[in-house]
């Protein structure tokens, strides 16, 4: 959603007094308890869509990034150290 007044969302000021519309991403669902969700936000150069992808198997993440196959993530610090692994990899670096 881009600029949404009521609720208000989706905007972005630089300075005061001055708002842009901005995207943002809204998710809601109706679902039975216990419910799990993720969101990937994967930032990338060029005009290539890499291939990226994130689910969740057996209450862990598993995060796949083109060729590099699939990283299972079990903590924090393993979601940490797995990302700056692919990062380093990628256009970003």
């Amino acid at each position: 959603r881009v600029g949404r007044k009521n609720p208000r969302e989706g905007w972005y000021s630089r300075r005061y007094g001055l708002i842009e519309p901005a995207p943002c991403l809204v998710f809601s669902s109706d679902q039975e308890l216990p419910f799990f969700a993720a969101t990937l936000l994967f930032p990338y150069r060029g005009k290539e869509v890499p291939s990226v992808s994130f689910r969740l198997e057996k209450g862990h993440g598993v995060f796949s990034f083109g060729e590099t196959g699939e990283i299972w993530i079990k903590s924090r610090q393993a979601l940490k150290r797995s990302l700056q692994r692919l990062t380093s990899k990628s256009t970003l670096s």
